[in-house]
Order: C-alpha cells, then structure tokens, then sequence
C-alpha cells in the first residue's frame, strides 16, 4: 500500500528513535565494560556483609570469579599469579586488591596453620592500616567490614609472611561462569529433559571443554559455589528434580556439594552396576575453590 505524505515522516521519526535506544543501550554496556576489577570485586564482597560465607580463601576466590571472571588458582601464591594478578607494596594497596598472608615456605593448596589468611582492601589509610572485609575473622563464617587491619603486624605475630595482590584490566561484565545455561549452552541433550541418573550413582561432567557450575541452590539466580572441572567424576546425592525449565541434580564432588544442571551430566556407574567400560575422567579438580576445614583461616 502507498505511503501518505505523513508516513515517510513517521517512519523516518521511528527509526530515529530507535537508533537513539540501541546507542543508549551501546552507552550503558561501554560504562559497565569500564568498571575497574577492583570495584567491580568490592561490590560483589559487600554484597555478602553480615551472612554466612564459610572459610576466608575460597570466600574471596569466588567473590572474584563472580566479579570479574579470573580464576584465583589453588596455591596461596601462584595462584593469584595464574589468574593474571600482579603484586603491589602495602603502601599502595587500594579498593579491590586482595590481601593474602601466607608462610611464603607452605602455600600449597592443603596449607594448614594459624595466621593464614585472606582479605579484600576497602582503604587504605596510610602506615600500614586498612580497612578490609573478610569472612571467619572471628572463626565464625561471618563476612564483616573490619577497620583497623594491620597485615604486616598479623602476620608478624605468627611469624609468616603477608602480600597484597591487584587484579587489572577490564572483565566482562558479570565476570565468567561455566555451562548451565546462564551463558549459551554447548549442543548438548536440552534443558529439561530429565537425567538417567539417581540418587547413589556416579556421574561426569560432559561440558565440551569448559567448567560446569556447581551452585548452592538449584537455579541459575543461585551463587556459584565452584566450577567442575570437564569430564570430573561426581557423587549423585540426590535425585534430579525440576526448576527453571531444567533438572537440577545434587552433587558431591571434592568435598563440596551443590546443584548443577542435570543435562550436562553423563551417567557413569550405579551402586550395583559395573563402570561404564567407556567412560572416561577420574576424579579432576573442582575449580577454583577448594575443601576447607573449620577454625583454621581466622587471625
């Protein structure tokens, strides 16, 4: 049907409207994109005040990975340098770096000792004092704000041996996370169909190369507790049951237990029935947190 001679017009008014809305939308991504890894990890921290979080260490590796993406790995040391962070001085610490005091001599991932310790910097106010939120300062597996923090002197106490840690560059908003359909999913069974797995069985994470999510509570609105490694073994410790348009199945692996998404599990062994002759795996590391042992990471 011909135009009036309104409708160019209109037209022409509707797509400049619209060009408009998609440059605001392109405005606010580039200011998101441009957050600093520091804020973006503060954020993410003070979001936790005042709950119950667990162990200081794999506390704030996960504050990290969801924050910004990087994988603070397994070691107390070189496992800040494996996620890309670089050292600074006390006197330059600011908004975001991460506190870590460790003895330099053990800081294997099984490292067990008073004094050791994790902490987020909030400030720095000079000559050593910073104020700080960590979690289990007081043995309890509570994040709190602490001011007043002196790393040099806490670790002086038991004799070990302190660092401050940045993370730089510019993330991907909302950080990085795994496979169970918070970011696109592989070609893999889709979700909703339901899992040939049960309660007791042995499963292994089929992600095609990338990690699986293990969350706290089934859904993907739901904290990250860890990232499975692909092709890991896992105890089924629950039978799938329906959320969000997905199974969910509950899952111990390495001493944690969550739920992830049941489609991007592979059946391996039950109870009474021989190991798949073709699967393959082993137990893998669950990335990036660790087991973690009650009274032990408080200073």
């Amino acid at each position: 049907m011909p135009m009036s001679p309104h409708r160019p017009a209109l037209a022409g008014f509707l797509l400049a409207l619209l060009a408009l809305g998609w440059a605001g939308v392109a405005a606010r991504d580039a200011t998101a994109s441009q957050v600093p890894a520091g804020d973006l990890i503060v954020r993410t921290a003070l979001s936790d005040e005042g709950t119950y979080q667990g162990q200081c260490w794999p506390w704030v590796q996960r504050v990290v990975f969801e924050a910004t993406g990087f994988s603070i790995g397994w070691d107390y040391r070189e496992g800040f340098f494996e996620a890309g962070a670089t050292e600074v001085k006390l006197a330059e610490a600011s908004r975001g770096d991460i506190v870590q005091i460790a003895d330099d001599d053990n800081t294997a991932p099984d490292a067990d000792y008073p004094g050791l310790h994790t902490a987020i910097v909030l400030e720095n106010h000079g000559d050593g004092v910073l104020t700080v939120i960590d979690s289990n300062s007081q043995w309890d597996g509570i994040v709190r704000i602490r001011k007043g923090y002196t790393p040099a002197a806490a670790a002086a106490r038991v004799g070990i041996d302190y660092h401050v840690y940045r993370f730089t560059g510019i993330p991907v908003p909302g950080g990085r996370t795994g496979n169970d359909g918070a970011t696109a999913p592989p070609a893999l069974p889709a979700a909703g169909t339901r899992p040939a797995l049960k309660a007791g069985d042995t499963a292994m994470v089929s992600a095609q190369g990338d990690c699986l999510n293990l969350r706290w509570a089934p859904g993907t609105g739901n904290k990250v507790v860890a990232c499975i490694a692909d092709r890991s073994n896992l105890k089924v410790v629950g039978d799938p049951q329906f959320e969000e348009g997905r199974y969910w199945v509950r899952v111990l692996v390495n001493g944690l237990q969550g739920y992830v998404a049941g489609e991007f599990l592979e059946w391996v062994s039950s109870p009474s029935v021989p190991t798949s002759a073709g699967a393959t795996g082993g137990p893998a590391p669950v990335l990036p947190f660790r087991a973690f042992v009650p009274m032990v990471s408080g200073d």
